[in-house]
């Protein structure tokens, strides 16, 4: 009684976070999609062993632009609230609030 999985494998599957990180082929995705909301999805690159463009894959998927921010960034940022991107970075990336910024050479905050 009870078990390691009362509810059963899959509904523990539901319960959790997955990111993109070599997953952006259609079909992958299409899967992901069944079996949790996009708020449970997070980009990842797995950088230096898959290509940094796979987030052009997942643009041509189709997915609402809402969908494609709160995967780029916006369910991270909700997850880790104590994280926030810089801003004027080129890139969104997740950095910690305090000391986010980190000054350039000439002194000024990036």
């Amino acid at each position: 009684p009870g078990g390691v999985a009362p509810d059963g494998i899959e509904a523990e599957f539901r319960r959790l976070y997955y990111d993109t990180a070599n997953a952006t082929h259609p079909a992958a995705m299409a899967a992901l999609q069944k079996l949790v909301p996009m708020s449970q999805v997070t980009y990842g690159t797995d950088t230096p062993y898959f290509p940094l463009d796979q987030i052009n894959n997942l643009r041509s998927l189709g997915l609402p632009q809402s969908d494609l921010d709160s995967i780029a960034s916006g369910n991270a940022e909700r997850l880790l609230p104590r994280t926030t991107p810089c801003a004027g970075r080129a890139r969104r990336v997740l950095i910690p609030r305090r000391g986010c910024c980190v000054r350039n050479r000439a002194g000024a905050r990036d």
